[in-house]
């Protein structure tokens, strides 16, 4: 509150406070209308009510990273209805941080008409878990991709139905990404070349937890890739030490070091990856 109170000239908000709730957010973004900066991502009790005070209060917001609560039941305190309040009343969004909590295909679609000016998004794709009315689907994402067209950074949490024939349609509209993560998808070495062929401006690329890559997806990364600037790897079980050399090569062709935590190395910097 004495931040909000003594700082109206405020732009930017970066805290690693766990302990944000939604009303020192309301007295945060009323008190600061100039804020396009704020990053939320440590908070653990938030809920819509935060997502209802920025967007009424927070009109020249470029970055929003924000991660809700979670109840005894599991069901994140912030959801579709949250989401698309802020979209909608935040047209100047450049990053947009939904990673921590699920949203469907109506924040999609509100991130598709509204959001335009995205240039980097993250979102949390549900897993295998949620039926396909539950979560954002690959129609949500193709919707994603024809309406922000500036978008070069897209990382994918809990991408588990993400496989080869999903992979297949969505490439295609995802041409212009520079930067690629995705965390838990199903793809094999075929939906691995569909993103290689399709963007071959990718400067890095992210697979984390896929248990179906083989060494011919880096073999097609080293050639399809020529403007790779980083490649992160972990608990991706079916890579053999093969993939050491391609990897040295790689490395001395790159502009800066291949990223490898190979097979299962973790570690907390990983969390920047994704």
């Amino acid at each position: 509150f004495a931040v909000a109170n003594g700082c109206p000239q405020l732009t930017q908000l970066h805290t690693t406070s766990s302990s944000i709730s939604d009303a020192v957010v309301a007295a945060l973004t009323s008190c600061c209308p100039l804020l396009t900066s704020l990053d939320l991502c440590q908070s653990r009790e938030l809920s819509n009510a935060a997502m209802y005070t920025i967007a009424d209060h927070c009109p020249r917001l470029q970055l929003l990273r924000i991660k809700p609560s979670v109840p005894a039941d599991n069901r994140p305190a912030i959801n579709d209805l949250g989401a698309m309040a802020v979209v909608s009343a935040c047209s100047m969004l450049r990053d947009l941080n939904l990673g921590s909590f699920v949203c469907t295909d109506a924040t999609a679609k509100a991130i598709a008409s509204s959001s335009v000016r995205l240039v980097s998004l993250t979102l949390n794709l549900g897993g295998l878990k949620l039926r396909r009315s539950q979560r954002i689907s690959e129609s949500g994402l193709a919707a994603i991709a024809a309406g922000c067209l500036w978008l070069e950074e897209l990382r994918l949490h809990q991408a588990s139905w993400l496989r080869d024939g999903e992979a297949a349609m969505l490439a295609p509209s995802f041409s212009r990404l520079k930067r690629l993560s995705m965390d838990e998808c199903h793809l094999s070495d075929v939906g691995v070349e569909e993103f290689v062929r399709c963007c071959p401006d990718l400067i890095h690329l992210a697979l984390m937890n896929n248990d179906f890559i083989t060494d011919r997806s880096i073999q097609m990364i080293r050639s399809g890739c020529p403007r790779l600037e980083s490649l992160f790897l972990s608990f991706n079980d079916r890579l053999t030490d093969a993939c050491y050399t391609l990897l040295a090569t790689m490395q001395f062709r790159c502009k800066t070091q291949i990223v490898s935590a190979w097979p299962h190395a973790y570690s907390e910097s990983d969390d920047e990856y994704f």
